[in-house]
């Protein structure tokens, strides 16, 4: 997201309330906020509205005969660069004081590549499933700055050069670009989902509608009736991408056309005249959030992240307390960095120009790598950390790839297909159980054939994979879930939300494996959420009509951090109940809840890790003497999964 300059030939304050109307879901789906599953689609609704406003500026420049590289970078330079340096530099700072080594370290390489506006190739190649989870990495949120520069650095050179050779072609070269760009986003949204998020070839088209509206290329809007319906339409389609998509989708492909398209609607009703919706967006309040949007925008993140990671609040980010505290520190941080970096650097005293300013932009650059580097190179500062801390830290850096059987029975790109004579052949001396599933299940293969050699455990996992039944079957398929989910099918359907490795390993286990190879049970886990219940019954029951036992694992523990992370934070600090703050209440309620389907309902076997390792009200952190129970946030340990298999021979749960 980048604020952009709305002083054109008139200032329009409903694109601020639009800014405004992108911005806020943004930060409440990152709260976790209910209601707002697909407040991300925010970023989106930005680049539309930042290639409007830009190619407009442009298109004025060009026919104005003034156009001038250096001169639009100046303009990128003093909007961009001051008050993204300061949040830079205060993050670093707060990062320096709090951060594990491993965290240091890592946040040291995003420093270097933020400062250098490439920090969506560096989270990019962090995609990997194990790799420290994204959501406490503090400048994530900059990727979105990396591709809209990354667009500015050719956009302008092409769009004057066009202008200038082939004028009467601009627009159907324009019309061609953001197709392709839209196809290659559709097609690697299914086969290289990190891609499609993180790159500009499948973002371009987004910045790129906006500047269609920008050139003239969409019917004129006229009359106030007309207007006032395009404008509620708009309004509605993005309300409806807030309310309806959600992180479990394939995005953005065809998900992002609905917000993208909402905001186009928005911004071309308002060219013609005022609407109602325009009037709503005009409000003050709405306008002063659009217009320090920027400041939200880079200050919001890294505050999250630290709350989650060092309990920034004195209450965590998953009790309306700490929501209530943390919006108005937000909201004085970011007018403070409007007021005094923003605004000095674009109209007051501190505007600068020509080398002056280039000179400020390579300087504060160079400061970011500097920082990144001495991060790196100092190893993270480990001497900040007494030594039982740093060896539970070390956790942080666990490879999961061997007791998961990645790459053969734990599916991972760039692997596409199971390795079916290791993981699927039976043996005829033994029982054989089928675990099928996501990395939940790939978790627990090492400690059930550890701690059960008399059976033979196969496998299919896969990343994100859950082994749940597609309800296109009318005979069995929840109606209450369908109708529920009827939206979001349409938007999305229900077998694109599956990764393609994923698609053919579920089709490919319930459609032929099972029916064509009798097994003794079919051992299903992964990470549940209470929408996934409606899916989950009508599975079982269809699992139960074709005679196959199923033995269902219910959810694992979940923190909003890391747990090694947490767990040498409270070594450093001497408190013990640092995990505790950061424990999620709601994985508790899902497994008694589950627990008691599984009894009285699905008539299954269950397995749950919070009967095993939670006592008076108290769970488990350590699986051995400095071995935490979890390796991230929700993933057990090797240990740990020996010592959840123990359990279950005892009670006899198992076999």
């Amino acid at each position: 997201m980048i604020r952009q300059n709305t002083s054109q030939s008139q200032y329009r304050p409903d694109i601020d309330g639009l800014r405004a109307l992108a911005v806020l879901p943004v930060i409440a789906f990152h709260l976790s906020v209910p209601m707002f599953s697909g407040g991300f689609v925010g970023v989106d609704i930005f680049f539309v509205i930042s290639g409007y406003l830009i190619t407009a500026t442009l298109i004025s420049d060009i026919h104005a005969s003034r156009f001038s590289i250096a001169k639009f970078y100046e303009r990128r330079i003093r909007r961009i660069i001051p008050a993204l340096f300061g949040m830079m530099l205060v993050t670093s700072l707060f990062t320096a004081a709090f951060f594990c080594p491993t965290d240091l370290k890592a946040f040291g390489k995003s420093l270097i590549c933020a400062a250098l506006s490439v920090s969506n190739f560096y989270f990019w190649r962090q995609q990997g499933y194990f790799e420290p989870e994204s959501t406490t990495r503090p400048l994530l949120h900059t990727w979105s700055l990396g591709v809209e520069e990354q667009f500015y650095i050719f956009f302008p050179l092409v769009l004057a050069l066009l202008h200038k050779r082939v004028s009467k072609r601009l627009r159907t070269i324009v019309l061609l670009t953001a197709v392709v760009s839209l196809l290659i986003s559709i097609i690697s949204t299914t086969y290289a989902p990190a891609s499609a998020f993180y790159l500009l070839p499948a973002r371009a088209w987004e910045l790129m509608v906006g500047s269609m509206l920008s050139l003239g290329m969409f019917p004129k809007i006229t009359g106030p009736a007309h207007r006032n319906a395009i404008a509620a339409l708009g309004l509605m389609f993005i309300v409806a991408a807030n309310v309806f998509l959600n992180d479990t989708m394939p995005f953005p492909g065809i998900a992002a056309i609905l917000p993208c398209a909402g905001a186009v609607l928005l911004i071309g009703a308002g060219r013609s005249g005022d609407s109602v919706v325009s009037r709503v967006l005009s409000w003050t309040p709405l306008v002063f959030i659009g217009q320090i949007s920027y400041s939200l925008y880079l200050w919001h993140w890294p505050l999250i992240v630290f709350q989650r990671t060092n309990g920034l609040l004195s209450n965590g980010l998953s009790h309306q307390a700490g929501r209530i505290i943390f919006f108005p520190l937000l909201l004085a941080i970011s007018i403070l960095s409007w007021r005094y970096i923003e605004q000095p650097f674009r109209t007051g005293s501190l505007r600068l120009g020509g080398p002056a300013l280039f000179r400020l932009a390579a300087v504060s650059a160079a400061i970011g790598v500097a920082l990144g580097v001495f991060f790196i190179g100092s190893d993270g500062l480990p001497r900040r950390f007494p030594p039982k801390a740093l060896t539970v830290e070390n956790f942080l850096n666990y490879d999961a790839g061997e007791p998961f059987r990645s790459g053969v029975c734990f599916v991972t790109p760039p692997v596409a297909k199971l390795s079916i004579p290791v993981c699927l052949t039976k043996d005829q001396h033994k029982n054989n159980y089928l675990l099928f599933g996501d990395s939940q299940a790939a978790a627990l293969w090492t400690g059930l054939s550890t701690v059960f050699p008399e059976v033979s455990f196969m496998q299919a996992t896969a990343s994100g994979c859950k082994p749940l039944m597609e309800p296109n079957d009318t005979n069995h398929t929840n109606h209450s879930y369908a109708s529920v989910s009827l939206i979001a099918n349409l938007l999305v359907p229900p077998s694109r939300n599956r990764s393609k490795p994923c698609q053919e390993m579920v089709k490919y286990i319930f459609n032929d494996y099972l029916p064509n190879n009798r097994i003794d049970a079919l051992a299903i886990a992964a990470n549940w959420i209470p929408s996934d219940l409606p899916p989950l019954s009508d599975t079982i029951a269809r699992l139960q009509q074709r005679g196959i036992e199923v033995v269902l694992f219910g959810p694992e523990f979940r923190y909003n951090a890391p747990l090694p992370r947490l767990l040498a934070n409270a070594i450093r600090q001497g408190q013990t109940d640092v995990p505790l703050e950061h424990f999620s209440a709601e994985q508790e309620r899902l497994d008694s809840e589950m627990a008691a389907m599984a009894e009285t309902k699905w008539h299954v076997r269950y397995m749950s890790y919070f009967k095993v390792f939670c006592k008076q009200e108290r769970c488990a952190t350590y699986a051995a003497e400095g071995v935490p129970l979890l390796f991230d946030i929700s993933h057990i340990t090797k240990d740990a999964s020996i010592v959840f298999a123990k359990h279950l021979r005892d009670s006899g749960d198992l076999p």
